[in-house]
């Protein structure tokens, strides 16, 4: 399986954090576990308040197939308001049960306050 680099910056020159890397914990989630997914950055701005939105598509029989978007509230995984600087940031996300094992892609969105983008990150992953 892909269990290395399975991220890539999808970002922009006016993003507000840059240098922006994602790791999964465990490396290899599991159906039916949590996942966290832990990235840092450089941010240019305090975060007093933003959202992250998670969307994402699933390989069935050699299409993509959208899954409905996850949103979360920026400061539930940030302490807001987060300071200019080094920034860390985890996203628990929980793998139903009954999830399939195939291919996923999608992307992480993160705005602020101001509704400006924050990041952008995109993901390829073989859940097996």
């Amino acid at each position: 399986g892909v269990y290395g680099n399975i991220w890539w910056s999808c970002g922009v020159a006016t993003d507000h954090i840059k240098n922006i890397k994602c790791v999964l914990d465990p490396v290899q989630p599991l159906v039916g576990k949590n996942v966290t997914v832990n990235c840092t950055g450089d941010s240019d701005e305090v975060v007093n308040a933003g959202s992250l939105v998670f969307t994402a598509q699933m390989k069935v029989g050699g299409s993509w197939v959208k899954l409905p978007d996850l949103t979360f509230d920026i400061c539930e995984e940030l302490n807001c308001p987060e300071p200019s600087g080094n920034l860390k940031l985890s996203i628990n996300i929980e793998i139903p049960a009954l999830t399939p094992k195939t291919e996923y892609k999608g992307e992480i969105t993160a705005t602020d306050q101001n509704s400006q983008r924050l990041f952008c990150i995109d993901f390829d992953y073989t859940l097996e």
